[in-house]
């Protein structure tokens, strides 16, 4: 009997539950309006009137950062003006000898990425170049 009693209590604080739920929603849309988003906004514009170089070397730093990049072969390295440390879009490693997935990473260029089913991509290009 107490059994009972117990599932008739549960039963009714699930419907008070379910009936918040359905008020709220009513009374605030919001909360129950999945909004999509609009990709148009994050789209690129034309690069048309962009200036085109095709060698020299390019310099971004801060207080903490400094990249150069190489435009005739498209290398560069990253400066931790902190630790001193040097990282390099050239690995030193000969990448023959290596497996497919591994000398991807010696691409310039590595984008992981997720498709709309939420399966992990990597786009990468081909050996020196982006």
């Amino acid at each position: 009997m107490k059994k009972k009693k117990i599932y008739l209590v549960l039963a009714a604080i699930a419907l008070v539950v379910i009936a918040a739920v359905v008020v709220a929603s009513v009374l605030n849309p919001a909360l129950t309006v999945v909004q999509a988003i609009d990709y148009n906004d994050y789209a690129s514009s034309s690069d048309d009137d962009w200036d085109v170089l095709t060698d020299g070397t390019i310099k971004l730093e801060s207080d903490n950062i400094e990249l150069d990049f190489d435009v005739a072969s498209t290398h560069f390295t990253v400066l931790n003006k902190n630790t001193g440390v040097l990282m390099s879009s050239v690995s030193d490693v000969d990448t023959e000898s290596l497996s497919d997935e591994a000398s991807s990473y010696n691409s310039e260029l590595i984008v992981l990425y997720y498709d709309t089913l939420f399966t992990k991509n990597c786009f990468h290009e081909g050996k020196d170049i982006i």
